[in-house]
């Protein structure tokens, strides 16, 4: 079959936004269906996704369509002259909308839609697969399939869309929230099929939408097993290293300090491991000044696909567990699991702890944790065996693309 695939920082657009459905568009391919993207012209001066040699396929086919939200709005304030470009932009997007003025797609209906609407006319096109965030434009697509007959719309939730902690959810006014509440709504409604990677998620959009006749399902994140080094692992060094990758959680401020805290107290207390210890964090968010004392805690620029040879190589693998994160099995979840390494999940206890802890999949590293205990785990990591219950070939891209294809056929 032809399916349209509808994700605004879809590869070679940089963010982390287009990993999930790059994956999904590279397995759907794969499996013989034809892939038609539409995506946002990618930001002036950024780098290509490190997920874009997954998109390059004879059965994927990209179109680019031109951004409508205001540039200035989505790029550091450098002078005073910005200052006054962000402050008018602000006050024309408070006058033309009314919800939040931070969703990034804000404007984009009508050049997408009519990139949509050829695109699915000439390829015969009835599945609309759309991911948010951001998430006005799955407002427009939901408008679009209620008129049209022809077409069905699968909506992927990425995250939660009214309780966000970003795109300026958090501090609109009752009469912009309400807005932003019908537009949910109306997707949950319009949409054939709502996913999620997360249970406690898919459960709360079915609760928000009681009369909506879509079938609510999980679709899990997942690992891809080309991404997966060949080379083995240094079994050899005494040191123990910990490595993190990817973005930093917004709020992971708690768990950071509580880290540096540790550390402080494990160099007093058990020096000898502290000598051995070194964090690596590959991530766009600098947090070093947190760890200034430390010279073992190291922040480094994200690497790619390189950043597997690094999970690879380590004796520990990190999660920061934030409020807003600590139920949610992220993607970087599922690409530590076929390293078979200690999980360390650092920060609130939820899901995701209960779930390490369950599978024997690694530590639980929160306030509770006395710095004897620590020291014990740490001088134990190399040594650690996971129970590894899993299935994890229930996780891989390919079977988790199966899923999904069976949710529109």
């Amino acid at each position: 079959m032809n399916v349209l695939i509808v994700n605004f920082d879809f590869p070679p657009n940089d963010g982390i936004g287009g990993r999930r459905w790059a994956k999904l568009a590279k397995a759907l391919a794969a499996q013989g269906h034809g892939v038609w993207v539409i995506k946002a012209d990618p930001l002036p001066g950024k780098a290509q996704s490190p997920w874009t040699s997954d998109v390059q396929h004879p059965n994927i086919h990209i179109q680019s369509v031109a951004r409508a939200y205001p540039l200035v709005m989505q790029q550091p304030v450098k002078n005073v002259w910005d200052k006054l470009a962000y402050r008018w932009a602000k006050m024309q997007l408070e006058r033309s909308f009314k919800g939040t003025i931070y969703d990034i797609s804000l404007g984009w209906s009508r050049s997408m839609m009519q990139a949509l609407e050829a695109t699915c006319k000439r390829n015969n096109i009835h599945w609309i697969l759309a991911t948010g965030a951001p998430w006005n434009m799955l407002y427009d697509l939901a408008n679009k399939v209620s008129t049209d007959e022809n077409l069905k719309l699968l909506v992927d939730f990425r995250d939660p869309w009214i309780n966000a902690r970003n795109y300026g959810m958090a501090n609109l006014s009752s009469q912009r929230l309400a807005w932003e509440k019908h537009k949910q709504l109306k997707v949950l409604n319009e949409a054939s099929v709502v996913v999620s990677p997360y249970p406690h998620l898919t459960a709360a959009l079915r609760a928000f939408a009681p009369e909506s006749k879509a079938n609510f399902e999980v679709l899990t994140h997942f690992y891809d097993k080309d991404d997966l080094p060949f080379s083995k692992p240094n079994e050899h060094s005494d040191e123990i290293r910990i490595v993190y990758g990817g973005e930093m959680y917004v709020e992971c401020e708690p768990q950071l300090q509580w880290l540096s805290k540790m550390l402080t107290r494990l160099r007093s207390e058990c020096s000898e491991v502290y000598q051995r210890l070194r964090f690596d964090f590959y991530s766009p968010a600098d947090r070093s000044e947190l760890f200034s004392e430390h010279p073992g805690v190291r922040f480094h620029a994200p690497i790619g696909k390189k950043i597997f040879l690094e999970f690879q190589q380590a004796d520990g693998l990190l999660l920061l567990l934030t409020e807003a994160k600590r139920d949610d099995l992220t993607t970087k979840f599922f690409e530590y699991l076929p390293f078979h390494k200690p999980l360390l999940a650092m920060g609130s206890n939820g899901a995701v702890s209960d779930f390490v802890n369950t599978h024997t999949l690694g530590h639980r590293w929160s306030e509770e944790l006395t710095i004897v205990q620590w020291s014990e785990q740490l001088n134990q990591l190399k040594s650690y065996v996971r129970k590894d219950d899993l299935h994890l070939e229930n996780y891989e891209l390919e079977q988790v693309a199966l899923q999904l294809t069976a949710m529109i056929q």
